[in-house]
């Protein structure tokens, strides 16, 4: 999630005599200002229950008050309500439609629930009011890069670089604008650039992986795949890969090994049984190998067959290997 927080002002102490003559409409002001700063201040810290109870006292003097209104959609999404914070948002911005940090929340919420053509309206709009956020150009480029288009990402991203010249996520969609592109050495370049700011997302790792493999840097794609592993053990997708990198190494034992993480952590992924079924018959652990190829056998025949090619495609292969 992607939004800006935004407090309130400060108490403003007004002279005594003003409270003795018109007390009864200071005292509504002042208690609005009260609130309003004190909401602020514990959304500041996020202590977002006290936050939202102080708006809602706010609101309670001036039902209309945009920034308790905001601000109660700011909360509101902070505590995983995303229908109420929607509610929120798109009543201040009726309210208040040219402020960019209205658009780029609910662009962030629309983003969130999957609705990309709506969040990148919103997203747009945040940046034709506000073209000097690198937070608004990124959300703007990312939204792109879901929507499948990443000549316009790219295009948004080149804009928020000069503004944020060391954020590590702008350099990371970057390369993912690249990668789509199937452009892997300025892919490669970008993803090295996000690490070097300080880019540590599993994603970062394994994507820097797949197009080092692509680029057949083989020893590189290795250490960007246990990369991503080492930041989150769980990451399937890169088992899987550094499995089948092993395998194009001939190391059935060490890619065996990957495979059986992979079945652990998921055993309907039927790429990792496939090529846990095949290693296993690969260094002879035949008994193992036709457990695994009955079973798939009897889900779906074709889910077999590709066991048995992916084995006799290494057996042709094992007498050229060194």
């Amino acid at each position: 999630m992607r939004i800006v927080i935004r407090s309130g002002p400060k108490i403003v102490l007004l002279p005594s005599l003003l409270i003795i003559y018109i007390s009864s409409s200071l005292f509504a002001q002042d208690s609005l200002q009260h609130f309003l700063t004190q909401g602020g201040l514990k959304l500041s810290i996020r202590e977002y229950a006290a936050a939202r109870t102080q708006y809602q006292n706010a609101l309670r003097f001036d039902s209309l008050n945009v920034e308790a209104i905001r601000n109660l959609g700011v909360i509101a999404s902070a505590l995983g309500d995303q229908e109420q914070a929607l509610v929120y948002l798109q009543k201040a911005y009726k309210m208040q439609p040219n402020d960019p940090q209205l658009s780029n929340n609910i662009g962030a919420i629309l983003s969130e629930q999957k609705k990309s053509g709506e969040a990148i309206g919103y997203y747009e709009a945040a940046v034709r009011l506000d073209s000097t956020k690198s937070l608004y150009l990124t959300n703007l480029g990312i939204e792109y890069l879901r929507a499948g288009r990443p000549q316009q990402a790219l295009g948004v991203l080149k804009r928020a670089q000069p503004i944020d010249t060391a954020n590590p996520i702008i350099y990371f969609n970057m390369g993912n604008a690249f990668a789509a592109q199937q452009m892997y050495d300025s892919a490669e370049y970008y993803y090295e650039r996000s690490k070097a700011y300080g880019g540590e997302a599993p994603d970062l790792f394994y994507f820097l992986g797949v197009v080092k493999r692509n680029l057949g840097k083989m020893d590189g794609a290795e250490e960007a795949f246990k990369g991503a592993v080492k930041r989150n053990p769980s990451y399937k997708e890169a088992l899987q890969s550094l499995g089948l990198l092993y395998i194009r190494q001939t190391k059935y034992a060490e890619a065996a090994k990957e495979f059986e993480k992979v079945v652990k952590l998921d055993s309907t992924f039927m790429p990792g049984v496939i090529s846990l079924g095949a290693t296993y018959a690969l260094i002879n652990r035949s008994k193992e190998a036709d457990a695994i190829l009955a079973k798939l056998m009897k889900a779906d025949s074709s889910l077999g067959y590709r066991m048995l090619t992916l084995i006799q495609q290494e057996r042709v292969r094992l007498p050229k290997a060194k």
